[in-house]
């Protein structure tokens, strides 16, 4: 098995490379309108894909509370970066979020990280019957904020899904491509980092098995497409048709 795991965590590292290759492409232009969400959302599935690779080895790198920790500060990262990203992309504009705001929405997230690094004075977050050096993290025994931590982050990542499909309905040509691709790219994302919780229900597959790298690595090849091909920064619209006889500047 512990060949298995090492393969797999072999080929986590793999799916990683592609993400760091739009990240720095994302990177360079941070300043343009969903820069900075996107690039929030592609660091938080690396970091979140190598801590993924690190519970993986078979070795034991971090305990599992920690791992989880970093895992779940990780994923604030994307749950934070992914309405930003989709807010700046439908104003085409970098917006300022309010302070009182921004406390208001991370409160929640960064206590699950906190409740995940005392996880062994409460035991809320993993089950003290996890085992000390599992093979994946289908070998985690949840405890009850570690299922509340995924239906926040859930909330976070679906809300803005709705904006898109809402501005999809009446978008045309490139505009209407680069929402294609910003959908396809979640509709992979986001029940690929799912998949692992209903893998441990399925006894054919080993628990080692995790392809949330994998789909997260399908996600950011999308949304690279959309950046190079469909000018995904620059948000285009459909200009309507005048009406017959009506002229498009003044006389």
């Amino acid at each position: 098995m512990s060949q298995g795991a090492q393969s797999m965590a072999f080929l986590m590292f793999l799916s990683i490379i592609p993400i760091i290759g739009v990240a720095i492409y994302t990177f360079n232009n941070q300043q343009k309108p969903g820069g900075r969400g996107l690039l929030l959302c592609l660091v938080g599935m690396i970091g979140w894909s190598l801590m993924l690779l690190l519970i993986t080895w078979p070795s034991r790198v971090l305990a599992p509370h920690l791992n989880v920790a970093g895992r779940f500060f990780f994923q604030l990262v994307v749950a934070f970066g992914w309405p930003l990203f989709v807010w700046e992309y439908l104003q085409r504009e970098q917006v300022q979020i309010p302070r009182w705001l921004l406390t208001i929405v991370l409160v929640v997230p960064m206590s699950s990280v906190l409740l995940a690094v005392t996880n062994p004075y409460h035991y809320l977050v993993l089950d003290p019957a996890t085992p000390a050096a599992p093979v994946g993290i289908s070998e985690f025994i949840l405890g009850p904020w570690y299922l509340v931590h995924i239906g926040i982050a859930s909330i976070f990542a679906m809300l803005p899904v709705s904006l898109l499909i809402h501005d999809f309905r009446g978008s045309h040509g490139i505009h209407r491509r680069q929402l294609l691709f910003l959908i396809g790219g979640w509709t992979i994302g986001f029940p690929g980092a799912l998949l692992t919780h209903l893998f441990r229900n399925i006894e054919s597959i080993p628990l080692y098995v995790d392809v949330t790298p994998l789909s997260f690595t399908v996600t950011a090849l999308l949304w690279g497409l959309a950046l190079d091909r469909y000018q995904l920064f620059s948000r285009i619209q459909a200009v309507s048709p005048l009406p017959q006889g009506a002229t498009s500047g003044s006389e």
